[in-house]
């Protein structure tokens, strides 16, 4: 017997089509609910009397000063037929309603369920009522912004919406927004599929664009073809909808895949050019800086180019610094202390970029970060006479942080070039810290790694004899 059937066994006769106009909103208040009552009654009862009885009975969950039916029981009530379509629009029509009308800073959670005054909210009202074209329009919006709570209850909506033929299925506006909450969640490998399927779509709309830009930024190398047409479709969407910001971060994201293309470098730079020119034109001075670290980065690989390279890495810092991004500037700081590093007379300045990057990562609690750039640091100093001592206090500090957090692939790596810097030293315990590097990479299947560590201990053999 299902909690419903167990419920109504011993309830009063006519309380079905109450608790389904109940059930109609995620969550209640009891001016809400008393409202709702008095548009579906139990007869002979009064709307007091059947929320005291209601609520002793255990079928209804506490949320501050709101409450909501038990989540069994609502999923239940909702896929029932106590309550004819027309009803339900009408209680749905009056909860969207009243989400219009009521104040959210005086009545939101008090007498009014904090939820309806959400995009997610009025949504799901509004497919509630019958109106799903509108419905769709906020459902497109509550997926706009950071992850919040708001989206999470959205993509529920839908998949509760879509199962009751309530919406229909496959719509880009909620498919996205489920997509979105699964990318958000973790749930890469869920959200992707339902990405390409909007990306496959020719609707000229932001939802599209998205996915495009999603979807071409994770193929794999071998597909690149594939992915610059899917971010060049992306942005030409957002150009045709006027969404110049969005315009600015796939061309940067474009200028990424191109950058690792051989002859493709000047195509790169223009692309992160028009990019930043963009940004600061819709003045979002963070992806100015961001971009600007990228652009660095392609100048830097490029002979006769570092001085440019330089003055973008330092202009980036300047706006980091400015917006208080402290691991912007942390990040940046390294990038321009590789490139310091490869400058004969600027290891000093290397250094103190590095060194300051890791104090602001071990004041933001980066261990990570600090961990690479520990790396880093430890590669600068073993280059230099007298300071080995101190290079090798670096690798072993960065590979116990990174066994701390379990980062096997940087303690790998690490492990590889702890072992080149003390071959002369000690060859054997070189070829120890080369056969733990090996045993990770092959534990973690890295292939491409675990053949370069092999590479290097048939070296470190033939160069000492061993």
């Amino acid at each position: 017997m299902s909690l419903l059937d167990d419920f109504l066994e011993g309830a009063p006769d006519g309380v079905g089509p109450t608790l389904a106009a109940l059930a109609c909103a995620e969550s209640l208040t009891d001016d809400v609910a008393r409202a709702i009552f008095k548009t579906v009654p139990v007869p002979g009862l009064d709307a007091e009397q059947f929320l005291s009885a209601f609520k002793y009975s255990g079928l209804t969950e506490p949320r501050n000063s709101e409450w909501n039916l038990n989540h069994e029981l609502r999923d239940e009530l909702v896929r029932s037929d106590f309550l004819p379509s027309e009803s339900k629009q009408s209680v749905h029509g009056y909860l969207v309603e009243l989400g219009q009308k009521a104040d959210a800073g005086e009545t939101a959670g008090r007498t009014v369920p904090t939820y309806l005054f959400s995009e997610a909210g009025i949504a799901y009202h509004l497919a509630g009522a019958g109106d799903t074209e509108a419905a769709l329009e906020h459902y497109s919006r509550a997926s706009l912004g950071p992850f919040n709570g708001a989206q999470w209850l959205g993509a529920k909506f839908v998949e509760e919406q879509e199962e009751t033929g309530v919406m229909p299925e496959g719509q880009i506006e909620t498919t996205f927004l489920r997509a979105w909450v699964m990318l958000r969640q973790g749930r890469k490998k869920e959200a992707m599929p339902l990405f390409a399927k909007i990306a496959e779509t020719d609707e000229p709309k932001r939802e599209v664009a998205i996915s495009l830009h999603l979807i071409g930024n994770d193929r794999p190398p071998r597909r690149s073809d594939q992915a610059e047409a899917e971010l060049l479709r992306s942005i030409e969407i957002d150009d045709s909808l006027g969404n110049r910001f969005g315009v600015a971060q796939t061309l940067h994201s474009l200028a990424n895949l191109l950058s690792k293309q051989d002859g493709r470098w000047e195509d790169a730079e223009k692309a992160y050019r028009e990019s930043i020119e963009i940004g600061e034109s819709v003045d979002n001075r963070f992806h100015v800086a961001q971009t600007l670290h990228s652009l660095a980065n392609l100048l830097s690989k490029q002979d006769g180019r570092w001085d440019e390279a330089e003055k973008a890495y330092r202009e980036s810092i300047e706006i980091d610094d400015s917006l208080g991004n402290r691991f912007g500037v942390a990040q940046t700081l390294h990038s321009l202390a590789n490139l310091l590093s490869k400058q004969d007379g600027r290891w000093d300045e290397a250094e103190k970029a590095y060194r300051e990057s890791i104090e602001i990562l071990d004041s933001l609690g980066n261990r990570f970060g600090v961990a690479q750039t520990l790396h880093s640091l430890a590669n600068l100093l073993s280059k230099q006479d007298g300071r080995w001592d101190e290079a090798e206090k670096a690798y072993r500090e960065s590979i116990e942080i990174g066994e701390k957090i379990h980062r096997d692939n940087h303690v790998a790596q690490t492990l590889r070039s702890y072992a080149l810097h003390i071959e002369r030293r000690d060859p054997k315990q070189a070829l120890d810290l080369l056969t733990r590097s090996l045993e990770i990479n092959e534990r973690r299947v890295n292939r491409r790694f675990a053949n370069l560590v092999r590479q290097t201990i048939g070296q470190v053999r033939k160069r000492n004899g061993l």
